[in-house]
């Protein structure tokens, strides 16, 4: 039986321990390793904001690298670096995935180094919850989102798809700054303060949308 892709699973005409074509052609299109100290090992996604990346740190840990979509000059990129960097780093909540860099690549990109949170989708993991938990969930997440908004911060794309509930039916939000980083570099309209009430108003969506199920 021919051996399975290392990274996805999948039958591969290789040798044991490789990977097969459709993994070979990702691997291809990644971005070089972000530095010594962690490296790019394969795509979790892409949305409005930008791509994110699994990386490996040296010691082992899993972390998420988020390539905002927005490519600015670099006098712009690493002015809005370090804002969000003074921002992000000094910001820690249990209910929010750490940011540990932000940087600036060569082509201008931010990219947004966070821990990697283990757990699943908040709506996979709502289906199976029974109403107490789901409640107690939306107090965890009401709880991050003020104390993000205390520290001058905002999500600015409070959704389902990014909040991950980890183990203990803990709730945890990423993609922390994104947004907040691509409105600025494009200049949008949007203030944080506007985005907070966008927050608000996507937390209310959430209840609205977990309370209604039985």
């Amino acid at each position: 039986m021919p051996p399975p892709c290392s990274r996805c699973g999948t039958t591969t005409t290789a040798g044991a321990h490789a990977l097969c074509a459709a993994c070979l052609l990702r691997l291809a299109a990644l971005p070089e390793a972000l530095a010594p100290d962690y490296d790019i090992e394969t795509l979790l996604g892409s949305g409005p904001a930008g791509t994110t990346y699994l990386a490996r740190a040296a010691n082992g840990a899993l972390l998420t690298v988020k390539i905002v979509a927005a490519v600015a000059q670099d006098a712009d990129a690493v002015a809005v670096a370090d804002a969000l960097r003074a921002a992000l780093v000094a910001f820690d909540h249990p209910g929010v995935a750490r940011t540990h860099a932000v940087e600036v690549d060569d082509d201008g990109h931010l990219r947004i180094v966070r821990d990697y949170v283990a757990g699943r989708p908040l709506t996979a993991w709502s289906d199976k919850a029974d109403a107490a938990l789901r409640e107690q969930a939306l107090s965890a997440i009401e709880a991050a989102l003020a104390a993000v908004h205390a520290h001058g911060l905002a999500h600015g794309h409070l959704a389902a798809e990014n909040i991950v509930v980890a183990s203990g039916s803990r709730p945890v939000l990423v993609d922390l700054g994104a947004h907040l980083a691509l409105d600025t570099l494009q200049g949008a309209a949007r203030t944080s303060g506007q985005m907070a009430q966008e927050d608000r108003a996507g937390l209310e969506a959430l209840r609205a949308a977990l309370t209604a199920r039985p």
